[in-house]
């Protein structure tokens, strides 16, 4: 999976994810249904919602990336 900006690296307005299988499309959906999950527990339990903010980072030795969410 690679995500990047398109044409202008110093803004998002056209940010784009590249998937190499549906496999990974399934594994982002499923990563941000359980933090979408999470979340909604937070604030059920009158917690603060933590940031919503989901990170992509490469794994270290590997050529695959990694979905970290936080």
């Amino acid at each position: 999976m690679k995500c990047r900006l398109v044409d202008n690296p110093y803004c998002d307005k056209n940010f784009h994810i590249e998937f190499n299988s549906i496999e990974e499309i399934e594994q982002l959906r499923d990563s941000l249904s359980a933090m979408s999950k999470y979340i909604k527990m937070c604030v059920a339990d009158g917690e603060e919602s933590p940031p919503l903010i989901y990170k992509i980072n490469e794994e270290k030795g590997t050529k695959s990336t990694k979905s970290n969410k936080k």
